[in-house]
C-alpha cells in the first residue's frame, strides 16, 4: 500500500521540479480509490475526535471538514465536497 503512494508523490515531485506551475494540475494518483477510502476513514475519525475534544466550532474541526471537501473534490464527488466546504466555512 505504501509503494503506490510513494510513487505518486515521487511523480508529483518530479513534475514540480520540471514545471513549478504544475501545482495547478490535478494529481489523480493521489485520489486513487483505495488510498482515498483510507484517507476518508482517517479524516472521519479525526473529525469525530476533534468535535468531541475541541467542540464543533474549533478551527481544527474546520480544517478537517475542509480536508474532507478536498478529498471528495479530487474524487469528483462534488455534492459531498460542497457539503464539507460549506460546513468548514460555517465553523
Amino acid at each position: 500500500m505504501i509503494q503506490p503512494m510513494a510513487t505518486a508523490w515521487r511523480d508529483e515531485a518530479l513534475l514540480l521540479q520540471n514545471d513549478p506551475d504544475a501545482l495547478a494540475l490535478p494529481v489523480r494518483a493521489r485520489f486513487a480509490e483505495p488510498v482515498a477510502a483510507e484517507a476518508q476513514a482517517h479524516f472521519e475519525e479525526a473529525l469525530h475526535i476533534r468535535r468531541k475534544m475541541l467542540g464543533p466550532s474549533h478551527p481544527r474541526v474546520g480544517d478537517t471538514l475542509y480536508n474532507l471537501g478536498v478529498l471528495y473534490k479530487g474524487q469528483k464527488k462534488y455534492d459531498n465536497a460542497y457539503a464539507y466546504y460549506t460546513s468548514a466555512y460555517e465553523v
